[in-house]
């Protein structure tokens, strides 16, 4: 496991070898920390918040110190094989210098080493049970608990949890069946609105129109009806032959005529 971390340890170095961070004095006082690398007439400084450049003319100096990943791979190769205390050591360093992923990889190596030691077992989040080693999160779950992001919730809060986040998905969806419906009402009163539209418009056409004329087809005035009525029929023993019929009014005869009898209609001249 050894010669494994240590050549992890020498990809990193040959990786990030320019971790090493330099102070870098302004002209004027202003101190910048980074690796700072000399371009021609330019000196380009990598900081954790990005990359600038500046003139060579404005920086005074350049000052080299070691960083934390440097005194970390130092004192990784420094470690022997079996070296749990070295080791424990190194990933106090790290936690203390904020490398968590150097620190869980060292405390792997010790339970590697020394499969029950308890402090490395409690650091990567080991629990003891009758059973043996096993991880916090195991053993919680076991317990009925649920994790929710990176919390563990009791059964009956996990219970709650699930009932408030159905509750506010059933009112999420009334409140979209709602707004649904509002839309369909929108619509409907919009194509009402068109149709009285519509509609007035029409009307606003007719008023315009000129007034027709109050004899139809030319006839000015032909009598109490207004056109000129058809004599009556021929009857036998009468003086004289019926006249030709006429038929003025398009052709056809008009049922308000009393000239005539008609079936079923007594003739009010009768009376």
């Amino acid at each position: 496991m050894r010669n494994g971390g240590v050549l992890v340890a020498i990809v990193v170095w040959l990786a990030v070898g320019a971790a090493r961070a330099d102070d870098v004095h302004l002209v004027g006082g202003t101190q910048l920390e980074g690796k700072a690398t000399r371009r021609g007439d330019k000196v380009v400084i990598e900081m954790e918040s990005g990359q600038i450049t500046l003139s060579a003319d404005g920086v005074e100096r350049i000052e080299q110190r070691r960083s934390n990943v440097d005194r970390y791979l130092e004192l990784a190769h420094q470690l022997k094989p079996n070296d749990v205390q070295g080791r424990i050591a190194l990933a106090d360093y790290c936690r203390d210098h904020d490398m968590q992923a150097r620190e869980k990889s060292l405390l792997r190596e010790v339970i590697e080493i020394e499969p029950n030691h308890a402090q490395a077992r409690a650091r990567l989040g080991y629990v003891k049970t009758a059973a043996g080693w096993i991880t916090r999160d195991d053993q919680l779950r076991a317990q009925g608990y649920v994790r929710e992001g990176s919390q563990w919730l009791s059964p009956e809060r996990a219970l709650e949890l699930q009932r408030l986040r159905a509750q506010s998905e059933a009112a999420e969806r009334e409140r979209e069946k709602a707004q649904a419906e509002l839309e369909l009402k929108k619509l409907e009163l919009e194509r009402r609105r068109q149709e009285l539209d519509a509609e007035a418009a029409r009307a606003a056409e007719r008023a315009a129109r000129p007034p027709a004329p109050a004899y139809p087809y030319g006839v000015v005035s032909y009598g109490r009806y207004g056109y000129a009525p058809e004599p009556r029929p021929y009857r036998a023993g009468e003086a004289s032959a019926p006249a030709p019929k006429q038929f003025p009014i398009n052709g056809v005869r008009d049922p308000r005529d009393m000239s005539w009898p008609l079936n079923g209609v007594r003739d009010p001249r009768s009376y």
